[in-house]
C-alpha cells in the first residue's frame, strides 16, 4: 500500500463519514475562514489515510504469513474485528445508539461488503465453494463499495456547499 493508496483510503474515509453528521457542527459556521476549516477537516482524513498506509507498509513486512492449519492468531484478530461489525450494525439500526433515524440502506450496503469479503476469505481454505461464488462476491463487494462511496461523496459535497 503506497502513498497514493493511502490518500485514496483517506478519501474513502471522508466519503463514508459524509452522511452529513461531521459537517453539522456549529464550529464550521462560527469559525472563520470557513474554507480553511473544511480544508483542515478534509486534510485530517487524508492524513489518516497516509498514516494507515505507512502502518500497513511497516507491519506488512513483520507479520509472518499464516501457516496451514495454524491460524489461531489470525482468528483472534478476526474475532476482535467482529466487534467493529457489531458496532456498525448497532450504528445503523439502533436509534438510541446513534441518536438518529436508522439508515437501513447503508446497513445493507455494508453487510453486502462484509459478506462478499467473507466469501472471498473463505475461498482460500474451503474447497467446496461453487465456482461462481468468488467472482460473484467480487462483483457484489466492489459494486457495494462504489455505491457507498457515491452516496457518501454526494452527501459530503452537499454539506460542504452549505458551509461555504
Amino acid at each position: 500500500m503506497g502513498p497514493l493508496q493511502g490518500l485514496g483510503f483517506g478519501l474513502v474515509a471522508l466519503a463514508v463519514s459524509g452522511d452529513g453528521s461531521p459537517f453539522n457542527s456549529v464550529d464550521f459556521f462560527l469559525l472563520e475562514p470557513r474554507a480553511l476549516n473544511v480544508a483542515m477537516f478534509v486534510g485530517l482524513h487524508l492524513a489518516f489515510g497516509l498514516v494507515v498506509s505507512g502502518l500497513y507498509w511497516l507491519f506488512d513486512r513483520t507479520l509472518p504469513p499464516a501457516a496451514e492449519r495454524e491460524q489461531i492468531g489470525y482468528l483472534i484478530v478476526t474475532a476482535i474485528g467482529s466487534i467493529g461489525l457489531l458496532l456498525v450494525i448497532a450504528l445503523f439500526t439502533v436509534p438510541s445508539f446513534c441518536g438518529c433515524e436508522p439508515d437501513y440502506g447503508f446497513l445493507a450496503i455494508i453487510l453486502s461488503m462484509i459478506a462478499s469479503t467473507a466469501v472471498r476469505h473463505a475461498s482460500t481454505f474451503v474447497e467446496t465453494l461453487p465456482t461462481w461464488a468468488v467472482p460473484t462476491a467480487t462483483i457484489v463487494g466492489y459494486s457495494s463499495l462504489a455505491l457507498l462511496l457515491a452516496i457518501g461523496l454526494r452527501a459530503t459535497i452537499d454539506q460542504v456547499q452549505k458551509i461555504l
